[in-house]
């Protein structure tokens, strides 16, 4: 698979996971998206700074996921 689909792929099936409210799956998903972005980076598919940013905005997403689903079960 081409390392830029897999990316839009991996983007695709975060983003789902995070609209179905599946934390446990999007922190699964995130854990190889983050991987996937930091190794295009390094072999300069995409840049540095991209990838970066990405992770930045899914791991936001994630965090305030599961922090609002926390919150929303505790009270």
């Amino acid at each position: 698979m081409n390392t830029r689909s897999k990316l839009r792929t991996l983007a695709r099936s975060i983003s789902s996971a995070i609209d179905a409210n599946d934390v446990p799956k999007a922190q699964e998903i995130l854990k190889v998206t983050m991987a996937e972005f930091d190794k295009a980076a390094s072999k300069g598919v995409i840049h540095k700074g991209t990838a970066s940013r990405n992770i930045s905005r899914f791991s936001k997403k994630v965090y305030n996921l599961s922090k609002s689903l926390q919150q929303s079960s505790s009270t």
